[in-house]
């Protein structure tokens, strides 16, 4: 995921729940994990531009492990020109050596969070922001509907009376399955609209690991807990699959992904407005599909698929209207010197 699509996301998330008002002071809960350090860099560039105005502070709960060094963390934070701090706290000892839990996970998580919460009172903070994105939303979701019997999950913005603090979670659109979304593929087309040359180190090192479960497992050890699986291209489907239908698309020959587009698609070149305004030009897209229901079905044996119109869910009716903005003569430059430089 790029931080443009990172910063739309967590702005999304705070305008529609109002999680930021103008002058909060937000303690970000740094764990060293990949979600609360992505969330620190959503804030910290959200600050840059976002109308109302807020500070930032981290917050790390040392639990008092020997050998836990927060170094990194903290020359993050430096780059960042964010304020670190650091909660010294007994929470291992208590756990391990006087209570010696055998299932410490609950009461860990909760002395953790009070210890959190304190500190960050104590810093003067009227908000603590956590790292939970879509994934956690789905996954908590889904536990308490087994466990518990009920349909629960955390809500976008809760306020805490007994401490009088507002909980926020700027992540809530970020699917985390967007992170590893780049993964590379061979492919002959070239200039196609829509598939990625990049490679991502992170989305390579995740394809080995689901590998690598796989062959334990037989192909029934991975989960994606995402609500979208595909968002900018069909191309996207395909990575789905490596990741959990790779060897049903090797025993099908479609491993590779020419062989696997040959079947369920082709590139079509079409005239597009060119982005500078000031003409067209030749694109070519993968954006003509065949087979689709052959395509469905084996995408059914790892997806469940569920439309707006099956869940039915209440939503509050729109009104549409059109507003035509002239250019302005800057922008009008700008184009013009865009087209110059195109």
């Amino acid at each position: 995921m790029k931080l443009q699509q990172l910063l739309s996301y967590t702005r999304k998330a705070v305008d529609e729940y109002q999680m930021i008002e103008e002058g909060d002071h937000i303690a970000v809960g740094i764990s060293g994990g990949k979600d609360s350090l992505t969330l620190l860099y959503a804030l910290q560039g959200l600050r840059r531009f976002y109308p109302k105005r807020f500070e930032l502070s981290a917050v790390t709960v040392d639990l008092g492990y020997e050998k836990c060094d927060f170094s990194p963390v903290s020359e993050l934070c430096r780059e960042l020109e964010v304020p670190y701090h650091i909660v010294k706290t007994d929470i291992a000892r208590l756990l391990f050596e006087e209570r010696k839990e055998s299932n410490p996970c609950s009461l860990c998580a909760k002395m953790r969070k009070g210890a959190l919460n304190q500190a960050v009172k104590e810093m003067g903070c009227n908000k603590v922001a956590y790292a939970h994105h879509k994934d956690d939303i789905i996954e908590t979701m889904l536990l308490s509907m087994l466990f518990e019997g009920r349909f629960y999950s955390f809500s976008p913005r809760t306020y805490l009376d007994r401490m009088d603090l507002t909980v926020i979670r700027p992540m809530m659109f970020v699917d985390e399955s967007d992170a590893y979304k780049n993964l590379f593929f061979v492919t002959k087309m070239n200039n196609v609209a829509g598939l990625s040359a990049t490679e991502s180190q992170r989305a390579s090192d995740m394809f080995m690991k689901t590998r690598y479960l796989d062959e334990f497992t037989g192909s029934k050890g991975v989960i994606f807990a995402t609500g979208t699986p595909i968002s900018n291209s069909i191309a996207e489907m395909y990575t789905v699959q490596r990741y959990l239908q790779y060897e049903t698309l090797k025993k099908m020959g479609m491993a590779h992904f020419d062989s696997w587009a040959s079947r369920f698609g082709e590139t079509v070149t079409s005239m597009e407005l060119a982005p500078e305004g000031t003409g067209y030009r030749q694109r070519t897209r993968f954006a003509k599909f065949h087979n689709l229901p052959e395509l469905m079905n084996i995408f059914h044996e790892v997806a469940d698929i569920k439309t707006a119109d099956q869940l039915n869910l209440p939503t509050p009716e729109a009104v549409y209207h059109n507003e035509v903005a002239k250019p302005t003569e800057f922008q009008l430059a700008y184009l013009k010197k865009l087209s110059e430089r195109a």
